[in-house]
């Protein structure tokens, strides 16, 4: 993967953002943060497959701005 330093550089840079404006979507829409949850645990199987394929990923960093999005989407529509 370290032949393709875009690709690196697009996902730090853009994946938080799509998380983001992913979340803001799904509450504003219908309000079902569980339906974002389970899109989110998908895209975290697809991403560890791919992780585990080219063995180059940091992975807190998403993790942890899909965490906050959670709770606080949760908290919003308790």
């Amino acid at each position: 993967m370290d032949q393709f330093p875009n690709f690196k550089l697009f996902i730090d840079k853009y994946l938080p953002w799509l998380a983001v404006i992913g979340f803001v979507v799904t509450v504003s829409a219908n309000g079902n943060v569980w339906l974002y949850f389970m899109a989110v645990l998908i895209v975290f199987v697809v991403v560890a497959i791919i992780d585990l394929l080219f063995k180059y990923w940091n992975l807190a960093k998403i993790l942890g701005i899909m965490i906050v999005l959670l709770v606080l989407g949760l908290w919003l529509n308790r």
